[in-house]
């Protein structure tokens, strides 16, 4: 049986694009340093999704976690094709977003962004985006 479901959802674009595809729904935050192996694959064994794999894939997750260094993990990950199409979070992770500038700046890299918010945007005092 196959379903197919459709939800529109509205948030700030961080880095324009257009992606289709299946979702990888994480249920909490995901460190790429140390949490993604380098084929894409969830290898945090205390992590809900371990062993998910998000190659491929729309990943739709609360927020990122870790360090600056998911920057190039991001990067490299979606250099080499084993990273998601696009990431949709509910808060904004600029340490994510400085990884599509970067692949954009100096890889030419097609990459989309999505950041919804549980509270309004408009009165949101953080603002994350790609300039």
């Amino acid at each position: 049986m196959v379903v197919i479901m459709t939800k529109v959802l509205t948030g700030k674009i961080s880095h324009p694009g257009v992606a289709e595809g299946e979702v990888l729904l994480l249920t909490e935050p995901i460190s790429f340093w140390g949490g993604v192996d380098h084929h894409g694959e969830i290898i945090d064994v205390h992590h809900a999704q371990h062993k998910a794999k998000m190659t491929n894939k729309i990943l739709v997750m609360p927020s990122g976690r870790g360090s600056s260094s998911a920057t190039a993990v991001l990067a490299e990950l979606i250099r080499t094709g084993d990273g998601p199409l696009a990431i949709v979070m509910l808060q904004c992770d600029t340490i994510l977003v400085s990884a599509l500038w970067y692949l954009q700046r100096f890889m030419t890299s097609a990459f989309r962004l999505l950041n919804l918010s549980k509270l309004n945007t408009a009165n949101s005092p953080m603002e994350c985006g790609y300039p």
